[in-house]
């Protein structure tokens, strides 16, 4: 049986898995599209050689075995631990980052709230108040919270676009929504509540330190960059300076709606 899933724009497709898939992925599921990258997925007492292998957390037995052509993805899995072809695993398959980033996106580390049919994308750095303000948003103004951990950024008919995706980390929060981006807005902690806009420099700063890349490699690397240079210039941008309360969501409602 094939499986198909449209994540960021992107299809993929299994065939030959007869297990069931986390429910962070299910969410994505849509059999009716064509898919860009084809997994065909086998299961064996051994694997073969070739492919990236993945372990066993504590037996460092292998789990896996992944070995790519093109936009065909060949898995193996070790008949010893069928139960380990979790989300996490499935996520490794998809290689999510890297094939954005090869269709002119990125993922971004940020709260993700839905807003009068556009998105308010929350980045900064860890602890720096991004959930809270997506909560905010979402007690005081009715937002939708779409993705409480990342979202994945692409151009869309020439629009900017914000879209859901299964990496929910600890808020447990994701759904399959998709719409054009508002505005991006770095998280700064502070005394007091205070918005201003941000020029494509300080954009980019916040964007470079937000997404998801392989740094190992120089050609990802650079594609990001040039990625996030366009979406660095070709969106709103604010650094959000503030207080945990209702003071914030107006220090930043009145630069984007008034």
């Amino acid at each position: 049986m094939v499986k198909k899933y449209l994540i960021g724009g992107l299809g993929f497709a299994f065939d030959g898995c007869n297990c069931d898939f986390p429910g962070e992925l299910e969410l994505f599921r849509d059999d009716n599209i064509s898919a860009d990258y084809f997994i065909n997925v086998s299961h064996s007492e051994r694997m073969p050689c070739g492919g990236t292998v993945y372990r066993h957390e504590r037996s460092e037995r292998p789990i896996m075995s992944v070995a790519e052509n093109g936009a065909e993805i060949f898995v193996t899995v070790s008949t010893e631990y069928p139960e380990c072809f979790g989300l996490r695993l499935l996520l490794e398959i998809l290689r999510l980052p890297s094939r954005i980033i090869e269709h002119g996106g990125i993922i971004l580390h940020a709260s993700f709230v839905c807003h009068r049919g556009g998105a308010i994308l929350f980045t900064g750095p860890k602890q720096s108040g991004k959930s809270t303000q997506a909560a905010l948003w979402h007690d005081l103004r009715g937002s939708v919270t779409v993705n409480g951990d990342r979202a994945l950024i692409k151009k869309t008919n020439g629009v900017w676009t914000a879209f859901g995706s299964p990496y929910s980390g600890t808020s447990g929060i994701s759904l399959n929504m998709s719409c054009p981006i508002k505005c991006i807005v770095s998280v700064v902690k502070s005394q007091q509540n205070n918005c201003l806009r941000a020029g494509p420099q300080s954009a980019f700063k916040a964007l470079l330190e937000g997404c998801t890349y392989d740094t190992e490699n120089e050609k990802e690397t650079a594609a990001a960059i040039d990625v996030m240079s366009v979406i660095a210039n070709e969106t709103d941008f604010y650094e959000l300076r503030c207080r945990p309360d209702a003071g914030s969501v107006e220090a930043l409602e009145r630069m984007i709606y008034w």
